[in-house]
């Protein structure tokens, strides 16, 4: 994955009420949150091939790295 690529854990998906998230931005005053997706589209859910685990780390931490050069020149 590319840096421009993983600007898409930016992007909603779709709705998902109750994570952490909403907690920070709805009850701790949090002004910005976020909630990271990973590379599943539902056939697998929170258990993936072993064999997916490593690209899926990997395309993560491209995003947060990403995300966070975008925060650092904002």
């Amino acid at each position: 994955m590319t840096a421009v690529a993983s600007w898409y854990f930016l992007a909603p998906r779709h709705a998902a009420a109750g994570g952490s998230d909403d907690y920070a931005k709805g009850s701790a005053g949090v002004k910005y949150s976020y909630t990271l997706e990973l590379r599943d589209t539902g056939v697998h859910g929170f258990v993936l091939p072993e064999n997916q685990i490593l690209p899926a780390c990997e395309e993560t931490w491209a995003g947060v790295k990403a995300f966070a050069l975008a925060l650092a020149t904002y």
